[in-house]
């Protein structure tokens, strides 16, 4: 006779940490605490009179902001060296943990300043275009933003004794989270009222934004059609989006010709959204700062800069790029988390079943 094993509420107990754990798990704080002294560093020889290398041209940052930049690169360093060796009470999970994200955050958003552009004079051919020492120095901040958000998963995953390859610590791999969808959603919304219909109006001639003489400009028989052409690629941008939260997204409809029925690649799904939200995040980020500054009166931008826009033009156009990119880099994380397979390290990729009995 075969007996079925029940297993109880109390028996159900969170996996232990993997016997092993990837190579990053135990590195990535103590290489995050050594580029933030590499960059306090240099962010002190800036205020010191060195020019190599300044993210941010020719502006002229106060010798007390730089100081502070240094300074928050100190405790981002100090940040970073609390979470080598956990201990249980010694800090604050929360904080840790939330410090760790906030410099990753701005690293990756706001430290890269105009790399966006660079990067797109360095695909299209024109090195001449690049002034290489800030190029570098901007990479080196991205580099910092992976190195702590690195710091943070680990820490993470050690505090809470997670798989060190997984992350998981019990729970199925295919949960939706409760505000997947909502970001899913959110980054169909944004690109497609805050880009598509800006440029629609532009190419028909109202003057949202922009000076009568740009919208009579923008509006021309040789410009409208560009402008046509991004508001259509934008709406289909935002369209695919909807593969990240819809069915569709990992299972191809099987009324399309060839490859319906297929499972979409999960790189294809998430790379690309990835890599769009890497390129227009920081400029949106920048160019509201910048636009803010101008406003406020604290730094002005030229009449060949503003050309035949309005500030309210650029403030669309910027903050939807922001807010595109984070919603679209929530929407593609989300996807990941939620279709990826089981763990080959760990024992709780699919959680523990309530009732266990021996096949027969």
């Amino acid at each position: 006779m075969r007996v079925a094993q029940v297993v109880t509420a109390t028996d159900l107990q969170p996996p232990g940490p993997s016997p092993s754990v990837p190579w990053w798990v135990e590195r990535a704080a103590p290489a995050a605490a050594g580029w933030a002294v590499v960059y306090g560093a240099l962010v002190l020889s800036w205020g010191l009179g060195n020019d190599w290398g300044r993210p941010f041209g020719d502006a002229d940052l106060p010798t007390a902001l730089l100081g502070g930049l240094a300074a928050l690169c100190a405790a981002a360093a100090v940040a970073a060296l609390m979470t080598v060796r956990v201990r249980p009470g010694a800090v604050r999970p929360g904080l840790a943990g939330t410090m760790l994200w906030v410099f990753a955050g701005v690293l990756v958003t706001v430290a890269p300043g105009t790399l966006t552009l660079d990067l797109a004079s360095v695909f299209t051919g024109h090195f001449d275009a690049i002034d290489w020492p800030p190029f570098l120095v901007k990479l080196f901040a991205v580099l910092g933003g992976v190195l702590f958000a690195g710091a943070a998963v680990s820490y993470r995953r050690r505090l809470h004794g997670a798989c060190g390859y997984c992350g998981r610590f019990g729970g199925s791999s295919g949960e939706r989270r409760r505000w997947e969808k909502a970001a899913g959603y959110a980054a169909v919304v944004v690109p497609t009222l805050g880009y598509a219909l800006p440029h629609v109006l532009w190419a028909i001639g109202v003057p949202f934004g922009v000076t009568t003489k740009g919208a009579a400009e923008f509006s021309a028989p040789e410009t409208a059609p560009a402008l046509w052409g991004l508001a259509l690629l934008a709406v289909a941008a935002a369209v695919l989006t909807l593969g990240l939260v819809m069915s569709w997204g990992e299972t191809v409809p099987r009324w399309i010709p060839l490859v319906g029925g297929r499972t979409v690649p999960r790189l294809l799904a998430v790379i690309p959204p990835l890599v769009v939200a890497a390129a227009i995040t920081p400029y949106g980020v920048l160019g509201t700062v910048a636009m803010t500054a101008h406003v406020t009166g604290i730094h002005e931008l030229s009449a060949e800069r503003m050309g035949e826009m309005e500030p309210l033009g650029f403030y669309i156009t910027y903050l939807t790029f922001a807010a595109w990119g984070a919603t679209l880099c929530a929407a593609a994380v989300m996807y990941h988390y939620r279709t990826r397979g089981a763990c080959a390290h760990c024992d709780g990729h699919a959680g523990l079943p309530t009732t266990a009995s021996p096949s027969r």
